[in-house]
């Protein structure tokens, strides 16, 4: 009689879940909570570095703008030479002016001051913006060499597929070991697990930190999900294509593939041969960019919720970001690209026009903050970004104690492991 092939149990499949979770969360805890700590404090970074600069806000939030052609000398002439990268006016606040100094150190180059929309003055330097710029290097790449191409990108890159990889196999195992019956009325359900009585064990012991390292990941894992999800697509450039042909392929089966790209919605030209180089056109003048940006804001209606321009180099066409009132998300621009000499709209691209994949693209920042669904979403968001910190320490701490009984007692410490997991 021929002998079956022996499959593998419950037991057995619990532990190698077990094990590839932990393992990926030892590789990968440090670099989560980095993340975390530092996503949580740019949650609200617009409402921190306005609380810390008490005295940069504007007497007269209502005062009607003066145009760009007059704004932009009068800010250039107290910057006293420095170039001027961009300048946002919201419907009411001051005006913010990113600006580069000539500077050794590449991180004391950009600064940013608030400015008075009304008449030009300006307010001081905003106190807390270069941190805000550290914390968001660290959060992208680790602040490492390199930038957003170097390793610091790869490996948070993958600390964000692991933590998409942690969510899913801790919400497998949380969910088997509440439905689990021992002896106890089942927990059938994930809301039953999680609102089961605390252990009673001492915050020493690998029971206490399992029960809210369960119970905490079970009601956290939908929201690590989004995060780990949205977070990739800065990482990797096959996932952004996946995404965006898959975006296309759902409105319309069939359409053109989505390629990502920094000129977003624009036909990459047809290579032609090196033509001969050609002097520079010179740098606009502040005035000839401000007039530039007035004649066509001057043929917009509707008012504006922001507008953000960006300075020319030399040359060059300026960008302007137009996002208007009761916009579907933060990033939701129409966006014009301008000849300043001659005030000529080279490019427009209204962000009604853009593809399925354009728009996902543009709304990836809003989902990944949780801007797009309100205040509610960010303040989950926030917490949740803190708590990682917490699953990396008792992750950590789970292991360790694991480690010391499996050396104290081996075959007891396998028959705890079947019966916890």
């Amino acid at each position: 009689m021929p002998s079956r092939i022996a499959r593998p149990g419950p037991g057995r499949w619990r532990r190698a879940w077990l094990r590839l979770h932990s393992l990926a969360g030892l590789a990968a805890g440090a670099v989560l909570a980095l993340m975390g700590l530092t996503g949580a404090l740019m949650s609200f970074e617009d409402e921190i570095l306005e609380w810390v600069n008490p005295g940069l806000r504007v007497a007269d939030a209502g005062a009607a703008r003066r145009p760009y052609a007059e704004l932009l000398p009068e800010l250039a002439r107290g910057l006293d030479g420095a170039r001027i990268s961009f300048v946002q006016a919201d419907a009411d606040g001051p005006l913010v002016v990113g600006v580069i100094r000539q500077s050794a150190s590449p991180d004391a180059r950009a600064a940013r001051y608030a400015a008075d929309p009304a008449s030009g003055r300006l307010l001081g330097e905003i106190q807390g913006s270069g941190f805000f710029d550290f914390v968001r290097r660290l959060h992208r790449w680790l602040a490492l060499p390199g930038g957003g191409d170097g390793i610091g990108r790869v490996l948070t890159g993958c600390a964000a597929a692991a933590l998409a990889g942690l969510a899913l196999s801790g919400w497998w195992l949380g969910w088997r070991r509440a439905a689990r019956p021992d002896g106890a009325p089942p927990a059938t359900s994930v809301a039953a697990a999680a609102h089961q009585p605390p252990s009673a064990a001492p915050w020493r012991t690998r029971a206490w930190h399992r029960a809210w390292h369960v119970r905490l990941g079970l009601w956290l894992a939908p929201l690590y999900l989004l995060s780990a999800l949205s977070g990739l697509w800065w990482s990797s450039a096959g996932y952004r294509a996946a995404l965006g042909a898959a975006a296309d392929f759902v409105a319309a089966p069939g359409g053109r593939p989505y390629t990502p790209s920094q000129t977003r919605g624009r036909p990459t030209p047809p290579r032609e041969a090196p033509a001969r180089p050609e002097a520079p056109a010179p740098q606009a003048s502040p005035r000839q960019i401000g007039a530039a940006a007035d004649a066509v804001l001057a043929d917009i209606a509707v008012p504006a919720q922001r507008i953000l321009l960006g300075m020319p180099r030399t040359g060059g066409t300026m960008r302007l970001r137009w996002l208007p009132r009761g916009a579907a998300h933060p990033r939701a621009y129409d966006d014009y690209r301008i000849d300043p000499a001659s005030a000529r709209v080279v490019e427009f691209q209204p962000h009604a026009g853009l593809g399925p994949a354009q728009r996902l693209e543009a709304a990836m920042l809003p989902l990944h903050t949780g801007t797009l669904f309100g205040l509610p979403m960010r303040l989950l968001l926030m917490l949740s970004s803190l708590a990682l910190a917490l699953f990396a320490a008792s992750g950590t701490c789970m292991y360790i104690l694991r480690r010391r009984r499996s050396h104290a007692d081996p075959r007891g410490d396998r028959e705890q492991v079947l019966k916890e997991k």
